[in-house]
């Protein structure tokens, strides 16, 4: 599992992204969008890069519910939903345990 905090095209050091390690690792990628204005463009940014580098894009994964473009997103992209996780301010052990619970059986039905 390769976390690409902050996006494909976050710099790993002074030559290349995150985007060209998930290459060098051949990995598959979920991609994560947050709900909140602007979403639908930095998300299908991701999309189009995704898609040029002919990643293989299992879906997307929707934070919060502050707006909802979790539709939009998956439409023009043609990437699945995956799944939602509430907005929590403060998660805590509990939180996290359950989200893990219900993600777990979908993830290990596309990832193995």
């Amino acid at each position: 599992i390769v976390e690409g905090a902050g996006g494909l095209m976050v710099p790993l050091n002074d030559k290349e992204f995150v985007l060209d390690l998930i290459q060098a690792l051949d990995a598959k990628v979920i991609l994560i969008s947050r709900n909140y204005l602007g979403s639908i463009n930095h998300s299908l940014l991701t999309y189009f890069i995704a898609r040029d580098k002919k990643l293989d894009v299992l879906g997307w994964v929707f934070n919060d519910h502050y707006l909802d473009y979790e539709n939009e997103i998956a439409i023009w992209s043609g990437y699945p939903r995956l799944g939602s996780v509430p907005g929590c301010e403060s998660p805590d052990h509990d939180f996290v345990k359950r989200q893990a619970q219900i993600f777990r059986k979908r993830f290990e039905t596309i990832l193995w």
